[in-house]
């Protein structure tokens, strides 16, 4: 008897059980096809259709495809002129913005010229403010300098030594530093002091190797000298 749940087999077909199921099953080969689009830019984007619609009108086999690349290749049609017509307005835009930038920098000069020669020529600031400009503040003095925060100590390349950085100070010109084996809160303590740097780190070198030394820091400019950090510790090596 048919099984008519066969799959394939429908009961209203003309031919007998035996011819459908002994049928010739076409086999059709599918490929999954990889376009390479990713991270192309737009004219990158129109030479690969272009490419691709070449590529497929010179097969045979792709015949049938014949109204999808036409409908393509208008679409690289359009999209070659809509950038011809981007370029050309980039290109503009970065002419408008460089004269733009041009006359700028004439004005600027301009008014440097005319700002010298009313220095000159007036004699009373208020002629200056009627001109619509202003006469230079003197610079603030510095103030003195702050405390050195975060310093820290780390071994040197080489035995007695010892590394120093700590943050920069702002309002400091130069830093002067010292440094003690002796209880850093004893007045009797005996302090060693070191060159001035002007940058936040410091070699130390000759330290009595196996003790432990204090070193403190502190910011200066001409105005004066800055409280001395807090003491950091280390052990010679």
């Amino acid at each position: 008897m048919p099984n008519w749940d066969e799959p394939g087999v429908r009961y209203d077909d003309r031919r007998t059980y035996d011819e459908v199921l002994n049928q010739e099953k076409k086999i059709t080969t599918m490929f999954d096809i990889v376009l390479d689009l990713r991270g192309l830019t737009g004219p990158e984007l129109i030479q690969r259709a272009k490419n691709i619609a070449a590529g497929v009108t010179s097969e045979a086999v792709f015949a049938p495809l014949a109204a999808d690349v036409t409908a393509l290749n208008t679409m690289i049609t359009s999209a070659e002129a809509l950038q011809a017509a981007k370029a050309t307005r980039e290109a503009a835009y970065r002419n408008a913005v460089a004269a733009c930038d041009d006359s700028d920098d004439e004005i600027a000069a301009a008014l440097k010229v005319i700002g010298s020669k009313v220095g000159t020529t007036a004699t009373t600031e208020a002629q200056i403010t009627a001109a619509k400009l202003r006469v230079k503040g003197k610079p603030a003095p510095k103030p003195v300098p702050g405390q050195v925060s975060n310093v820290v100590l780390s071994f040197g390349d080489e035995e007695g030594e010892l590394d120093a950085s700590w943050d920069g100070v702002d309002a400091a010109d130069w830093y002067q530093s010292r440094w003690t084996a002796d209880d850093p809160s004893s007045p009797t303590a005996k302090w060693h002091m070191l060159s001035t740097v002007k940058k936040s780190s410091l070699n130390l070198s000759a330290l009595p190797s196996g003790q432990k030394v204090w070193f403190q820091v502190q910011a200066a400019n001409a105005r004066g000298q800055g409280p001395w950090s807090d003491p950091a510790c280390k052990r010679v090596p």
